[in-house]
Order: structure tokens, then C-alpha cells, then sequence
């Protein structure tokens, strides 16, 4: 169903990333936030739409936000600098 509404890939590599943001512990998740981003109404996901770890991208909101043009595909700066704060680069 989702090939007839956009892209497969297109979903699978957004949501792929979303994830692994999980696995990194972004977004309170275990690694410290740098500052707070996090959504209180949805734990654990960015308040940020721009940020790949917006609540919406996470189950059948990415489809309308890839329709809509506006699906972040990427980590936002918020997120990045997470990252470098446990040491990435």
C-alpha cells in the first residue's frame, strides 16, 4: 500500500534513520540532551519538525509528511550536538 502513496524506499530510508537515532539513545533516550528537546506529549522524540526524530515520523505520520514534502530526513542540530557531546564528530 505504501508504494501506491510514495516511495518504499523513501519510507524505509527516513524511518531508518529514525531509528537508529533511537538505537543512539537521542532524544532522552540514554544519550544526555545537550539542551532539552524533547516533545513532553511525546516522550523520547524532538519537539523539532525539521529533526528526523519528530513524533510524526514514527508510524503512518511519515506518509503524510513525505505527501506533504515537509518529512525530515536528517538529524537536526539539537540532535547533533548530542552526539558530540558523548564524543561523536
Amino acid at each position: 500500500m505504501t508504494g501506491l502513496l510514495v516511495p518504499a524506499q523513501e519510507v524505509e530510508r527516513i524511518a531508518t534513520v529514525h531509528e537508529a537515532g533511537h538505537l543512539l539513545g537521542l532524544v532522552n533516550n540514554g544519550t544526555p540532551m545537550v539542551t532539552p528537546h524533547e516533545d513532553s506529549q511525546h516522550p523520547k522524540h524532538s519537539t523539532n519538525h525539521a529533526s528526523v526524530m519528530y513524533w510524526e515520523v514514527e508510524g503512518g505520520g511519515i506518509v503524510n509528511l513525505i505527501q506533504g514534502g515537509n518529512a525530515p530526513d536528517n538529524f537536526d542540530a539539537s540532535d547533533v550536538a548530542d552526539l558530540r557531546g558523548i564524543g561523536g564528530k
